[in-house]
């Protein structure tokens, strides 16, 4: 059952970023393999019975973050929820802006990283506001 969703994964990710991203990108991709294979071994080492699990899993979601399209944003003050906000690289115009102020955009800034991303989640983790 586990490579049926880990191919189902695989296949989503493909499909969101418009192709097979991982070409060109291989020796990323190998380092953060090799990082999160080492912290898998740190964590077998101690002799937790439950990272046999959580290992695979670790680098999947690893490996997905660090090359996909999605960013993932975590907020302490922000309100209690999950919201969904396209990124826009480049120079803001008036409109870019507004949107940016009222928390409907991520803006990014003219510098597009390696692995651009096309949305962010944004969590927010307090209750009271």
């Amino acid at each position: 059952m586990r490579p049926l969703i880990i191919l189902i994964l695989a296949v989503a990710f493909v499909r969101l970023s418009g192709g097979i991203p991982l070409i060109p990108h291989i020796p990323i991709v190998f380092g953060v393999l090799v990082a999160t294979g080492i912290s898998g071994w740190a964590l077998l080492r101690r002799g937790r019975p439950h990272a046999r699990l959580a290992f695979p899993a670790f680098a999947v979601a690893a490996t997905l973050l660090t090359v996909g399209p999605v960013d993932v944003s975590v907020d302490r003050h922000a309100s209690l929820g999950v919201q969904v906000v396209p990124v826009q690289y480049g120079l803001p115009g008036p409109e870019a802006i507004e949107r940016g102020n009222a928390g409907d955009l991520d803006l990014r800034g003219c510098i597009v990283p390696m692995f651009p991303k096309s949305y962010t989640v944004r969590v927010g983790l307090n209750p009271l506001a």
